[in-house]
């Protein structure tokens, strides 16, 4: 008898048994394992993003907001594929979407150890401490959504206070 909630599967089970998708979600959502790191995936989730800003730096903010739209599309997919995969709603392994929030904070700061630092830092404490409305985009909405939409709200907002505190440091 089936309790139709979906069977709960291991890293090495998805890698090993299941088919190339989930395997690619898997590899994609945990940004290639770093989600699997025992303490503080999501801040090594987001320091794996930092290279991201100085490799788009050539490209036109227009340029970089498609990539991080594309980068947003991917995340919603892998992201919800692999929590249907274990079977948990936002399992912390799922790093990707931090490195979407990140890439979004960082879309206009400049790019600086001081600037990336200090976005890097009010990031995470807004992915953390999930501010109105952040908290509720993670529970209402579905699947991939709700794992990257919140990852998001926390960037904006941390762009904002990057671009605030850069402002008031001049």
């Amino acid at each position: 008898m089936s309790s139709g909630a979906p069977e709960e599967k291991t890293c090495g089970k998805i890698l090993r048994e299941s088919p190339l998708k989930d395997r690619l979600a898997l590899l994609l959502s945990t940004v290639m394992g770093v989600g699997f790191l025992p303490r503080a995936p999501g801040t090594f989730g987001t320091l794996a993003a930092c290279p991201f800003p100085w490799f788009m730096a050539g490209g036109s903010v227009f340029l970089r907001a498609g990539v991080l739209c594309v980068l947003a599309a991917v995340a919603v997919w892998a992201g919800g594929r692999y929590s249907g995969l274990v079977g948990r709603e936002d399992p912390p392994e799922v790093v990707l979407d931090e490195v979407v929030g990140f890439l979004a904070a960082a879309l206009w700061v400049p790019l600086t150890w001081w600037g990336i630092s200090v976005c890097f830092f009010l990031f995470r404490i807004f992915d953390i401490l999930k501010p109105f409305p952040i908290k509720s985009m993670e529970r209402t909405l579905p699947g991939g959504w709700g794992i990257v939409a919140d990852d998001v709200a926390a960037g904006l907002y941390a762009l904002a206070a990057t671009r605030l505190v850069l402002l008031l440091a001049r």
